[in-house]
């Protein structure tokens, strides 16, 4: 089962593949009549593991996770400390993350080495409780007629010249 918020690009993607996705909006980044909501939903689909994404579903998804007593993971993406805003905001943040996230999480899953490190330095993650989960991508999917002469020529790339293709998400905290 997938809650998912409104607007969500994959969510049909999500259906098509045979998952079950509720929708699943909030009023606010901190709304705390979510966490009901939560638990009524862990608790009406038998959910087994509580797994979140993003630092405001940590927060909801870690306390509904402890008050119906089922496990919760959640995986880090990026540093709260190299968020884009100002100090106060991420202080404010960090605290957030460390005194309830991060207490309340079974296991958090990084997606690299930096990650984890800053995890442990900078919000008091204990050792062992991280595990590296590097991001993959299955590249037979895409691609499959993506020759380097049609890219060269498009681009009016010289023949020569070294072709270098990359896999990423471009967004402001990477600036």
């Amino acid at each position: 089962i997938i809650a998912y918020t409104s607007g969500g690009i994959l969510a049909d993607e999500y259906k098509k593949a045979g998952a079950q996705v509720v929708r699943f909006d909030t009023a606010a980044r901190m709304d705390i009549i979510a966490i009901n909501k939560l638990i009524k939903l862990i608790k009406a689909r038998n959910v087994d593991i509580v797994h979140s994404h993003q630092m405001r579903y940590d927060f909801l998804g870690s306390i509904a996770s402890r008050l119906s007593k089922t496990p919760f993971i959640f995986t880090r993406h990026q540093s709260i400390s190299d968020y884009p805003i100002n100090y106060f905001k991420k202080t404010i943040f960090l605290a957030i993350d460390s005194f309830v996230a991060v207490k309340l999480a079974d296991r958090i899953a990084a997606v690299s080495k930096f990650i984890a490190d800053d995890l442990k330095a900078k919000e008091g993650v204990p050792e062992g409780k991280t595990s590296i989960i590097y991001s993959g991508l299955d590249l037979k999917r895409y691609g499959k007629d993506i020759k380097a002469g049609n890219i060269r020529k498009e681009f009016s790339i010289d023949p020569g010249a070294p072709l270098i293709g990359t896999v990423g998400r471009i967004s402001i905290e990477k600036a």
